[in-house]
């Protein structure tokens, strides 16, 4: 599975309870302050590891809905 998404993943997977569109998502991990936050001990953000840079986050940081269709969808294995 996979437990790290950069905004374009997550706008583009249409996650409940989240915006559909890339910049909208990075204002709302902005809002939110995802990358502050820590999963598991660990900080939910990190430096994209695709070319072009940007940030991935955790799927810990998504709401409760998004993160079960997450797993229904088998994009990743658990809800952290």
């Amino acid at each position: 599975g996979q437990d790290w998404l950069t905004a374009a993943e997550i706008a583009d997977l249409a996650l409940p309870g989240l915006p559909k569109l890339k910049r909208q998502v990075h204002l709302r991990a902005q809002a939110e302050r995802w990358a502050d936050r820590l999963v598991d001990g660990m900080p939910a953000a990190r430096p994209a590891r695709q070319r072009g840079g940007g940030i991935e986050y955790h799927v810990g940081v998504l709401p409760p809905a998004a993160r079960a269709a997450l797993v229904k969808r088998g994009v990743c294995f658990e809800q952290a």
